[in-house]
């Protein structure tokens, strides 16, 4: 679907959709219809299998916390501070929006969140962490285990023009993964291994 023109955010802040959408050669938004954005390396899970797989024990009890690194990417001139980050993990079938969160993940919709005070200097980028989410067998069974983790990024006093969050309405909020640079997705696996 073509972006409108209140959608469209190249900011200073960047989830490169792929290798080479970086701070240095990012590439303006919009992406073009198609474009595969869904699986960005800049979004990648921790204490899983891998960083595209979360593994829920059959004890629940044994199932590790798993945490969600987000590496946002400076592209403005100055150093940035103050860096938020907002993660949901999504049933895709119902669209990837908060609303569609894992109650594993975001009970009530809420993000996991996560920050980092900086400085981030021009050109580069940080990782930032946030978590825990403990995934269950329901999780795993869900589509096969297929799920998306949709990312949002901001600086906490609103200075580069994003959203300041994507709360409090869920059901208002939408993803503009091919529109806006704030933003990111990642697909994954949730599987049942002892």
């Amino acid at each position: 679907m073509p972006c409108q023109p209140a959608e469209i955010n190249t900011g200073q802040l960047l989830i490169g959709f792929n290798g080479t959408d970086t701070a240095s050669m990012t590439t303006p938004r919009p992406l073009p219809d198609g474009t595969p954005y869904w699986g960005s390396p800049n979004i990648r899970l921790q204490g899983g299998i891998n960083d595209g797989k979360a593994r829920v024990d059959p004890n629940p009890a044994l199932t590790p916390n798993h945490f969600i690194e987000v590496r946002v990417a400076n592209r403005s001139n100055q150093a940035v501070q103050d860096v938020k980050i907002e993660v949901w993990v999504c049933d895709f079938t119902m669209g990837v929006t908060p609303s569609s969160s894992l109650a594993s993940a975001n009970p009530g919709g809420l993000p996991l969140e996560g920050f980092a005070a900086g400085p981030i200097n021009p050109g580069n980028s940080f990782p930032i962490t946030c978590g825990p989410w403990k995934p269950t067998a329901g999780d795993a069974a869900l589509n096969g285990g297929h799920v998306c983790i949709a990312a949002n990024c901001y600086l906490n006093d609103g200075s580069d023009g994003s959203p300041l969050s994507l709360r409090p309405a869920p059901f208002t909020n939408t993803f503009s993964f091919l529109c806006d640079t704030h933003h990111g997705q990642r697909n994954i696996a949730v599987v049942v291994q002892s």
